[in-house]
């Protein structure tokens, strides 16, 4: 009811109930158009970073001490495994 009585009184809103994309959304899209590849079977493209000169710290031991954390959590909580184990199967089968 409301919905018509404002759509009555503006009739431009009711042509287009999607929202506006930002500026940051665009540019995102127009990165991803511009660099997405597919090579080998895997897409690989262009971080959208707002400044292309930026460098990535190497994370290597923070990444390494994470996944060593989650072998241990794992290890220790069988029920967890299990569900992780389901979890990370389905994402691989669906690539």
């Amino acid at each position: 009811m409301v919905k018509d009585y404002y759509y009555g009184d503006f009739p431009e809103s009711s042509a287009d109930d999607k929202p506006e994309m930002y500026q940051e959304e665009l540019h995102f899209l127009k990165v991803l158009d511009s660099t997405a590849v597919l090579k080998e079977g895997r897409y690989k493209m262009a971080l959208p970073f707002r400044d292309c000169e930026v460098t990535v710290p190497n994370n290597w031991v923070q990444a390494e001490r994470q996944a060593l954390w989650l072998k241990r959590k794992l290890h220790d909580n069988k029920d967890l495994y299990t569900d992780y184990k389901v979890f990370m199967t389905e994402i691989l089968e669906e690539g």
